[in-house]
């Protein structure tokens, strides 16, 4: 029997493998083992982190995987048997949006940058604040843990956890301060230009108060 897959959703699934290619004889009902047909997805960064392909839309996503063979008739004719089956993958996306005066603040522009070494990166984006308070909304589907602080060590001093829609206001009451946030979904992957991901799986940003700040 050979099979092959084609996406035909909304909300199609790329980078996929369906394997096995092809199954020389497929057994009847309880007359053998269970064959398994499996579809590996690339979804985010690879496991090795040497490259990042399409995430997949949040939620559910499809593909279809078309079996086709042939059988054959108590004459021992040979008989064309095909049949449709359809994948479904959930996929899992740690993102989050900051807002100030109930307007969204761009996250993949709008950003300068600043030296740390949160997550081995680097550097993180430095984002731009005009008022001393602002918000922080979880827009992914997965819950995460908030921490922020002055600190770009690593100890924060504040703690949260965020659920799927939860948010939280930030008081930033200083001029030209700034706080580092960590975001972490449990090793949830996200979209990178608009969080960085550190080595360790957890997202980082810092924002900037600067009042005069125009966008």
């Amino acid at each position: 029997m050979e099979l092959y897959h084609k996406a035909k959703c909304v909300n199609f699934i790329l980078y996929q493998t369906l394997s096995p290619k092809s199954i020389s004889v497929l057994k009847a009902k309880g007359l053998g083992l269970t064959q398994i047909v499996s579809l590996d997805v690339v979804h985010g960064k690879a496991i090795n982190g040497s490259s990042i392909s399409t995430l997949l839309s949040k939620n559910d996503n499809y593909s279809y995987a078309t079996i086709s063979g042939t059988t054959q008739n108590t004459k021992g004719e040979n008989i064309i048997i095909s049949t449709i089956v359809k994948f479904k993958v959930s996929a899992k996306i740690m993102d989050m949006k900051i807002l100030e005066y109930g307007n969204e603040i761009r996250l993949d522009t709008n950003f300068g940058t600043v030296g740390s070494s949160l997550g081995g990166l680097g550097w993180l984006r430095n984002h731009w604040v005009k008022d001393s308070k602002f918000k922080i909304v979880n827009t992914g589907n997965v819950p995460f843990t908030l921490k922020y602080g002055a600190s770009n060590n690593g100890n924060f001093s504040d703690s949260i956890e965020l659920a799927v829609n939860g948010e939280v206001e930030i008081s930033l009451p200083n001029v030209l301060n700034s706080l580092f946030f960590e975001f972490d979904g449990a090793n949830t992957t996200t979209n990178e230009k608009r969080i960085q991901l550190g080595n360790n799986g957890k997202g980082y940003l810092n924002v900037l108060r600067i009042p005069d700040v125009t966008w």
